[in-house]
């Protein structure tokens, strides 16, 4: 069996997915996967791929619109990757880059039936790893059921040397794209759901958290 390895530099963990359900984040991490270590500005995936990765319904799929709803559901998830936004930020503040990582889409789904992204070649060096990079097994990812689980299965995965992920709370809000009106114990509820530990524990050998100190202590 062959594991297919998402692999990226950590600055790509400040990018929170705002707004993305699971199925889309898969969609993100398969990109990500597809531009791992490759000096090219244009990458594709092909659709049924992308069906397989969006759970796109079969019966639908056989349908005759099938096609052009597929085509608009691209388009549509196209606009939102291309809202993403990243941060990087010197140790002072002094210095501040603002980035959109994939900043052009190609849908045909008349003659090749692919989704073609290109990057941003000014940050090519997030998915051409030497060091500092998280990586994971894209089906693992994949098996996450909630958003905040695949949220925090990528954002542990940095952590995998350590064994440990220190952040402040506030900073964990905002990574994980937390509505301002929860409260810590509606967090509790919502974020660290018993979907949400069941998939993580599973994913980790040891899973110990002190939400009050942010504190997660993790063994793969």
């Amino acid at each position: 069996m062959v594991h297919e390895i998402v692999q990226y530099h950590n600055d790509f963990n400040t990018v929170p997915l705002r707004g993305f359900n699971e199925r889309e984040r898969r969609i993100v991490m398969a990109l990500l996967h597809q531009v791992k270590n490759k000096d090219v500005e244009v990458v594709q995936l092909d659709f049924d791929t992308l069906r397989g990765l969006s759970g796109w319904n079969d019966t639908l799929a056989k349908s005759e619109n099938s096609n052009a709803k597929f085509n608009r559901y691209l388009e549509n998830l196209s606009d939102k990757i291309m809202t993403l936004r990243g941060t990087l930020r010197s140790e002072d503040g002094l210095q501040v880059v603002k980035f959109s990582l994939f900043p052009t889409f190609i849908i045909d789904g008349k003659n090749t039936m692919t989704l073609k992204v290109q990057i941003n070649p000014t940050f090519k060096y997030l998915t051409n790893i030497f060091d500092m990079f998280t990586a994971f097994e894209l089906d693992d990812y994949n098996r996450m059921n909630t958003s905040y689980g695949q949220e925090l299965y990528r954002l542990l995965k940095q952590y995998r040397t350590s064994g440990f992920y220190r952040v402040k709370i506030e900073d964990l809000r905002h990574l994980l794209s937390v509505p301002e009106s929860y409260t810590n114990a509606k967090m509790d509820q919502k974020v660290f759901s018993k979907t949400t530990v069941t998939d993580l524990t599973n994913a980790f050998r040891i899973l110990k958290s002190n939400k009050n100190e942010a504190l997660v202590e993790v063994d793969q």
